[in-house]
Formats: C-alpha cells, structure tokens, sequence
C-alpha cells in the first residue's frame, strides 16, 4: 500500500473570487481502470448528472444514485473520497489517501463548475492518469485543467435563470430544464468568446471574469491544477526526508527536519520545529508553519509560505510568490553569483511588514552595491523610492523601488537608460525604506 496526497488548485484567471468561475468539492476515485466516468457523445450517468448541476457526491435528500455509489457498485475500485470544499480563486484542497499499487492503479476526478446549469470537469478516459506502473511503481500526475476541459453534461438546458443556477440563485436541486442530451464540450457561458452571443447572460453579468473560454489559443483559461503525490510523513523526531523523483507530499511533522523535494512539483511542509525546506526543480509549495524555519525554493515558480515564527525565505530562480506569515521574516534574494534575472526572477512579496520585516541583499549578487553591510544603505543614493517603472529605469539610485506597482529594481547602470545587466526582482508593497534593508557581504 502506499500514501498519496491529492492537492487540488483554483488557478482560473480573474480580479477576485466574486468575479471569477469556481468549482465544487472535487470527487476522486482510484481503480484498475476500469472505472468509466463518462463518454463523450453518450448520455451522463444519473451519479454524473447529480454532481454536474448540484454538486451532489454522496446520497443526500432522497438522491439515492450517486457518483460514489456508482463508483462502489461498479467494482473497479474500493478507494474514493472528497477533495475540498468549495474552490474559489487561488483556493488549495489537499486530500490523503492510502492506495493499492495495482488495484488503485488509475485516478479519475470530476467536479462541478460553478455557477452553472450543469458544467463540469473530469476525465473521460479511465486510464488518462495512471498513477502506478505494471511494477508498482508511483508515477504520480501533475496536471492544468483549461476551458477546453470544462465538459456540458446535456441534462440540464443552459438558460442561466438564476432560479436554475447553481450558485447564481438556485435554492434547491434539481429545478433546470431537462435536456435529455449527451456530454459533449461546454459551448460557454451565454456571451462567452466560444459561445459568441452578442449579449451576456447571467453568469458573466454577475461575474465579469467567468469566461474560460478566452484564450487564443484554443484551450481557454486555465482553471485547476490537480497533483497526485506520494506521502511522506515524519514523526516527533528531528529527521532527512528526502523526495522522490516524482512529485510528492513531505510532512516533517515534530522536531527539526530538512525536506529536500528533489524532481517533479512537490508539496514540503515543516510542521514543528525549526525546519529546513528545499523545493528542487520544479513549480514546488513549500510552508513551514511552526518554527524558525529556512524555506529555499530552487528552480521553478514557487509558492513559500513561513508560517508562525521567525524564517528566511529566498524563492530562489523562477517567479516566486514569498509568504512571511506571523513574525519577524526576512526575505533572502542571494544566488552565490553575480545578479542574473534567469538565478533571480521576479518574485511577488505578498506581506512584507515594515515593523519587522527586512529584505536581505547578498552583495555578491548585487556587486554594484557598496554600502557596508549591514542594515539599510551607508551610501547615500544607492536607494531611492520614485513614482513610476519609468523614472526607475534612470534612477541613479542602484536599487530602487516604484511605488506605481511596487515593483522594485536592480539598476547597476545608474542613471543611463535602462537597468544594465540588472531588472526588476521583485514586486512589494507598501513604499519601501532604506531601513528595509539589510544588507550581506
């Protein structure tokens, strides 16, 4: 048998979770493949239509046929359950599950799209993922759900009445208009780029930023990302937990712990104590929680959380987003080389406090600094605070921060155009000060 975590992430496009699509609890299900969720072109399932127009899993209010029950009744498979609640954007669902390597060898999903008549997402084809080879061994997926994977069940007619429409007014199940079609590619919502009403209908009259179906390039806008990844779980003690070559679940639980993640998309969490994480590289999450942790993402587009207690972060290459939670944080922008935007990326600061927080500068990577180390700038003008990316970019200042966005620059080339062999790092807000600063030879 072995542990696997499921993480589950609202990634669709849009200005806030009012404006945006969202999507059900998600049912997964694990089995031989056997397990057939739908056929694209044939009727839905009554399991199937259940959750595409009311989010309904389990047997509930005299619905009595089910996904999970048809999921038991078909004898693929024996492990099921419920990843989330609800996902609204930017919104993250982890599920554990303890699986069979051959009878568990494949993972199907589905969940309702919302607000909608009856959309969904889910695989139709029951050996798409498959989890564990003919030997037993985890292969784990790692995927991004588009527009172009947002299915119409064909059982409820689209009309988006709010009366009719989950989450747009709807009250009680099971109240549409029935279709009596088959499961085919969701046209869009009414108004949509796909669907091509010249008016909006409901859905996008109440939430501007619905449409999944605007991308030119034909997969729409993204909207899950949905990992299946090994677990591996410590215990009271200080211990090495190191990942596989596949994406994984890491929980040091007590004690100090390294977590190294290694390959594949990886989720490392430090739990108590003072921990030492280390994403690898790929797109890794990494949250230390309890602790004076040191959170180092590697390669890739990281998500770095501390947690409570005091921790150092540095995101590393890639677009990273950096966390700094309950007390005192420093955020680290050290490469152990001269300044290079593919070492660097731009990372997004997303709490910095200006009580307590400092941005760490390592003076070999910002070799144009002379400032002594130590906190702020010793020389005047090498920091400078202007009103525009554009006044930035002649700014003699060397590092300098725009409050037009919060954008903040590496300029070694001073007040000549442009930023020289330096580039914006990061974005933060509120307007930064010199004493935000400290800096390390």
């Amino acid at each position: 048998m072995t542990n696997i975590t499921i993480v589950s992430s609202n990634v669709a496009s849009g200005a806030s979770e009012n404006s945006s699509i969202f999507f059900s609890p998600m049912w997964v299900g694990f089995h031989d493949g056997g397990f057939d969720l739908f056929n694209e072109g044939e009727a839905a399932t009554p399991g199937l239509e259940r959750l595409a127009e009311d989010a309904i899993i389990d047997p509930t209010g005299g619905f009595t046929t089910t996904l999970s029950t048809e999921f038991t009744s078909s004898g693929a498979g024996n492990t099921q359950g419920i990843v989330g609640p609800d996902f609204f954007l930017g919104d993250i669902g982890v599920g554990g599950f303890t699986v069979d390597e051959t009878q568990d060898r494949y993972f199907s999903y589905a969940s309702m799209i919302l607000p909608s008549n009856d959309a969904f997402i889910g695989n139709g084809n029951p050996v798409a993922f498959e989890i564990f080879d003919d030997n037993g061994n985890f292969l784990g997926a790692d995927f991004v759900v588009t527009g172009q994977g947002v299915w119409d069940a064909g059982t409820e007619v689209n009309d988006e009445e709010p009366d009719n429409t989950a989450a747009l007014g709807q009250e009680v199940p099971d109240t549409g208009t029935d279709e009596n079609g088959t499961v085919m590619l969701h046209p869009g919502f009414i108004g949509s780029e796909r669907e091509g009403s010249d008016e909006q209908g409901n859905i996008l009259q109440e939430r501007s930023d619905a449409d999944f179906t605007t991308e030119d390039d034909g997969e729409g806008n993204q909207i899950a990302r949905i990992s299946v990844l090994q677990n591996t779980v410590g215990s009271s003690d200080s211990e090495l937990i190191n990942g596989f070559e596949t994406e994984d679940f890491l929980s040091g639980l007590g004690g100090d712990d390294t977590l190294n993640g290694f390959d594949g998309r990886d989720w490392l969490v430090g739990g108590g104590g003072n921990d030492l994480l280390r994403g690898g590289d790929d797109d890794d999450i990494l949250a230390g929680r309890i602790g004076n942790d040191i959170l180092l993402g590697g390669d890739g587009d990281d998500i770095l959380s501390g947690g409570q207690g005091r921790d150092r972060i540095n995101g590393g290459a890639g677009n990273d987003t950096l966390t700094g939670g309950a007390s005192i944080d420093r955020f680290i922008f050290n490469t152990n080389d001269t300044f290079s935007t593919d070492d660097v990326g731009v990372d997004t600061i997303t709490d910095f406090n200006q009580e307590q927080d400092l941005i760490l500068l390592d003076l070999s990577t910002f070799a144009a600094i002379t400032s002594d180390a130590g906190e702020g700038f010793s020389v005047d003008g090498e920091f400078a605070v202007v009103d525009s990316d554009e006044a930035a970019a002649t700014s003699e200042a060397l590092i300098v921060h725009s409050t037009e966005a919060g954008n903040l620059f590496y300029n070694p080339n001073g007040a000549a155009e442009g930023f020289g062999n330096g580039a914006q790092f990061a974005n933060v807000l509120p307007a930064l000060t010199a004493d935000d600063f400290v800096l390390r030879a």
